[in-house]
């Protein structure tokens, strides 16, 4: 008669803890890969976007500092351009955001949400609207914002929550493009509004 060899109980328990303790070290892994992939991805796209837009209202509208200085016409072009889920009066939701050192951010104010559902704060910055790319922080025209995934998870600056500025020749910059007010806040103790323009060259998450 053949003999008909099988498992033990104990063999398939080893098995079993060694498949467990493969899986509690690799699926955090793929997780946090896949993650910045998410975020890196959106990142660049909300640049293209906002570039985009700025560059056709600028074409239409003439001079940036000619809409930037009435909140409710730059709004109100960016709505038009980035194909809001419902144009017209703009709306104010909020809701909270963190900094990367895990302090607040205060709330996020919301003026649109487009069809990839990511949700943007517009807002015109500086009377000088200056070209100034030292000084961008106090020259720029206006600063929009953007949390990429919307009211989603993580809410966090450096992650889906990021920011740009408008110059006044229409270019648009990432937070942290060589200004010395956001440049410096990209780690683990800063604010984390930096991290914007290093997701987007580097095109990675190193922090």
């Amino acid at each position: 008669m053949r003999t008909i060899k099988a498992f033990t109980l104990a063999e398939v328990l080893i098995t079993l803890m060694i498949i467990g303790v493969i899986s509690a070290i690799t699926i955090p892994t793929l997780k946090k890969v896949s993650d910045e992939h998410t975020y890196v991805t959106a990142a660049k796209k909300a640049y293209e976007t906002v570039s985009l837009a700025t560059k056709n209202i600028k074409s239409k509208e003439g001079p940036v500092k000619l809409w930037v200085d009435r909140f409710d016409t730059m709004g109100g072009l960016f709505e038009k351009e980035m194909n809001a889920k419902s144009n017209g009066s703009l709306d104010y939701e909020e809701h909270e955001v963190v900094q990367l050192n895990g302090e607040s951010a205060g709330d996020f104010f919301i003026d649109m949400e487009i069809l990839d559902g990511s949700m943007w704060y517009f807002e015109r910055y500086s009377n000088t609207c200056g070209l100034s790319k030292e000084d961008l922080y106090s020259n720029a025209c206006a600063v929009i914002k953007v949390d990429t995934n919307g009211k989603n998870d993580p809410n966090m600056v450096g992650l889906d929550v990021l920011g740009f500025y408008i110059k006044s020749d229409g270019t648009v910059l990432p937070f942290g493009s060589g200004d010395s007010a956001t440049t410096s806040s990209c780690n683990k103790n800063g604010s984390g509004w930096g991290c914007t323009s290093k997701m987007i060259t580097d095109g990675k998450i190193s922090w």
